[in-house]
Formats: structure tokens, C-alpha cells, sequence
């Protein structure tokens, strides 16, 4: 150690992270909560054909309603639904190997859970 000018020192504890609170809200502007702003949702007349036209991606997808859904089965472990989705206002098309992404929603139980095990059920609303 005394070649190479090191020094032995006590080794510090240094977390890999640092949780922060913040004055931010649920309604802040700068808080995403994974879903499209109310103007993506809600386009004024001018951002309609934009909207509707594309192009689509992860943050600009297209909306599509629903039609028509049914269970096909269940078990202890998963639902299998089938959905039907329109596209007819839009100009995509379906092709074999297509695919859609579904944004689940996350379960009051297990939100909860999480903030008791943090200490911030207090915070949750």
C-alpha cells in the first residue's frame, strides 16, 4: 500500500438512492401518472385530424374505443378477455403480427399496501 499512495480508511455506508419528498401533487403539470394529458384525450378541433392521423407511439398513442369485449375464461391466476377495438377513424390498419399495448391500472389494495410499507399512508391523497 505504501508503492502504490493508498491510504486505509474506514469504509462509509454511500445509498445507491435518495427518496425525496416534494410539494408535488397528483395535479401538478409536471407529474405523470402514464396516461395522456387531458388535451391528448380531449383534442380542441385544430389537434382532431393530428390526432386521429398519427404518427402513433408509446407517448402519442392512438385512443381507440373499445366495441366489443368478452371473457373467454378464468382462473385462480388469469382472465383471458377478448376485445375488439375500432380504428375506423384513424388511417391504421391491421396487419398479422400487429400489436396493441394495454395500460392497466394499478389495484387500490396493492397501492396501499405499498404506501403503508413506505410510511406514507398518511400522504396518499
Amino acid at each position: 500500500k505504501d508503492k502504490l499512495s493508498l491510504k486505509e480508511h474506514d469504509l462509509v455506508y454511500e445509498p445507491g438512492i435518495k427518496v425525496e419528498e416534494s410539494s408535488l401533487t397528483v395535479l401538478s403539470p409536471e407529474v405523470s401518472l402514464g396516461e395522456p394529458d387531458s388535451k391528448y384525450v380531449n383534442p380542441s378541433e385544430d389537434d382532431l385530424k393530428s390526432h386521429k392521423l398519427g404518427p402513433f407511439d408509446h407517448t402519442h398513442p392512438y385512443l381507440a374505443p373499445i366495441t366489443a369485449s368478452k371473457e373467454l375464461f378464468n382462473s385462480e391466476t388469469r382472465h383471458c378477455v377478448h376485445a375488439e377495438f375500432d380504428l375506423s377513424d384513424s388511417n391504421l390498419k391491421y396487419s398479422t403480427g400487429d400489436h396493441l399495448a394495454i395500460w392497466p391500472s394499478n389495484s387500490n389494495e396493492e397501492v396501499a399496501k405499498l404506501l403503508d410499507i413506505l410510511g406514507l399512508s398518511d400522504k396518499k391523497d
